[in-house]
């Protein structure tokens, strides 16, 4: 938990910005490590077809940009709230 200057009391995690934009993008992300792990038992049946090494792949790529863009949306929002506690000291 944080910490409010403010009011001296302790605030829950998904009063803050960053959290609840953060769990929107973890909560989108069940789905696709569901398919993920799918398509992984596919390939680990059947190494050889080409068809569920593209899927298992196609998956690996979605879900890699997925955290990508939630790390990055996070980071710019960090960087914002920064920039504007800098201009305020």
């Amino acid at each position: 938990m944080a910490i409010n200057p403010y009011a001296n009391q302790l605030v829950q995690p998904e009063a803050i910005h960053m959290h609840r934009v953060s769990n929107t993008f973890t909560s989108g992300m069940v789905k696709l490590q569901d398919e993920l792990e799918k398509s992984l038992a596919a390939l680990a049946a059947d190494p050889t077809n080409p068809v569920t090494l593209a899927q298992y792949q196609a998956n690996i790529s979605t879900a890699t940009l997925y955290r990508n863009a939630q790390s990055n949306t996070i980071k710019v929002l960090k960087d914002t709230d920064m920039n504007t506690i800098r201009n305020f000291v």
